[in-house]
């Protein structure tokens, strides 16, 4: 093994197994001899593809300008998986607009700090993190993908403190959908409800690429992405 420290952020599955049903092992997104696609692909795509239901994908030229010069690099770049290196189990997506803030090589502090006890720990490591800025705070239901308004799931999070199931219940039957009004009939019923489909949102970034690359057998795999910040060598 060689001595290159590799850090990401990014959203990823924690329980991939060899042979993966969940994974289409045959997408291009996990052929590391492939050139294509490029990130310039993505950006054409998006253009094409529109429009979306997450409003943030409407902005494509945000997502250009991220990528920057990078539009001739390989996407697949914004997969992280090996079973060789790193933790085989941990499968990792980078929104490809982050992709040159959200993934870090060779950084000279990390190195050196990894090299205070004097042998270089080279364990890889695996951090659970409440979310990634600009996504940190903000919520999704994992039955639709759709975004949660923060307010409501922040009050329903407080209600969790006080410890009171009454007032728990309540909180979970204000929650909606961000940007649309609060249906009639609540989304859901009671705080066990919430607790089942409550997650951390998932970029519109992220799921596009993973459709894109055809990279799960499921559409609704990428609900089960967390954010995570992977410690790796290399």
């Amino acid at each position: 093994m060689s001595l290159r420290i590799r850090k990401v952020l990014g959203y990823a599955l924690t329980d991939v197994v060899p042979s993966d049903p969940r994974i289409n092992w045959n997408s291009p997104l996990l052929d590391l001899m492939g050139v294509t696609p490029t990130f310039g692909d993505f950006v054409r795509h998006l253009e094409a593809a529109g429009p979306f239901e997450d409003p943030e994908l409407e902005y494509v030229d945000m997502v250009q300008a991220g990528i920057g010069e990078r539009t001739a690099y390989r996407l697949g770049s914004c997969v992280v998986h090996s079973f060789d290196y790193g933790l085989p189990n941990v499968m990792v997506l980078v929104p490809p607009s982050y992709a040159s803030t959200w993934i870090q090589d060779d950084n000279i502090f990390d190195y050196v700090e990894a090299h205070l006890g004097g042998e270089a720990d080279t364990e890889p490591a695996l951090y659970d993190v409440p979310g990634i800025d600009p996504f940190d705070g903000r919520w999704m239901d994992k039955n639709t993908g759709l975004e949660l308004n923060h307010n409501y799931v922040r009050g329903y999070r407080r209600a969790l403190e006080l410890n009171d199931t009454k007032q728990q219940d309540s909180a979970a039957r204000r929650i909606s959908v961000a940007g649309r009004p609060r249906p009639e009939t609540p989304l859901f019923t009671d705080a066990a409800t919430v607790a089942e489909r409550l997650t951390r949102l998932v970029p519109g970034e992220i799921r596009e690429l993973a459709a894109y690359g055809a990279l799960f057998t499921a559409p609704g795999t990428w609900t089960s992405l967390k954010p995570v910040l992977y410690t790796y060598w290399s």
